[in-house]
């Protein structure tokens, strides 16, 4: 007899995508983990990266600029160049940030006064009644 070539003796290979969605790169494919991974490791790999190419800002900063970065990608479909787009967003955003950082005035410490800097006292008036101000206070009133 004769093999019919119908639908019982069709076979699949094991990793064939099984719809349109994993065959495209989504999320839904059998590889999709992988994919998670390694997007992760990417995105560790360019965090590395920036802290290195802009040691002027905080690690901790640096990281939650990936991470902020990598979230507004978060519903993409379709993951294959979401670390690179990541890295485009944090790049510009730290350097926008170096740039800002690099232009404001160095704050003058709360601790003590600059020597330079002539410390602002206030005048009190003495009021009279209704009628407002009066002439500058001279001393403690009894």
């Amino acid at each position: 007899m004769a093999d019919d070539p119908g639908p019982s003796n069709a076979r699949k290979a094991p990793d064939a995508p099984t719809d349109a969605h994993s065959a495209a790169g989504h999320e839904d494919g059998p590889g999709a983990r992988d994919g998670r991974q390694d997007e992760k490791a990417a995105l560790l790999h360019l965090a590395t990266r920036l802290k290195d190419a802009h040691p002027s800002i905080e690690a901790s900063v640096v990281d939650h600029t990936v991470a902020t970065a990598h979230d507004a990608f978060r519903q993409a479909r379709i993951r294959t160049y979401v670390p690179i787009l990541v890295e485009r967003r944090a790049r510009k955003l730290l350097e926008a940030l170096e740039r800002e950082h690099a232009t404001a005035p160095t704050p003058t410490p709360m601790s003590a006064p600059a020597p330079d800097i002539v410390p602002v006292t206030a005048t009190a008036f003495r009021v009279v009644g209704d009628q407002g101000p009066a002439a500058p206070a001279t001393g403690v009133e009894r």
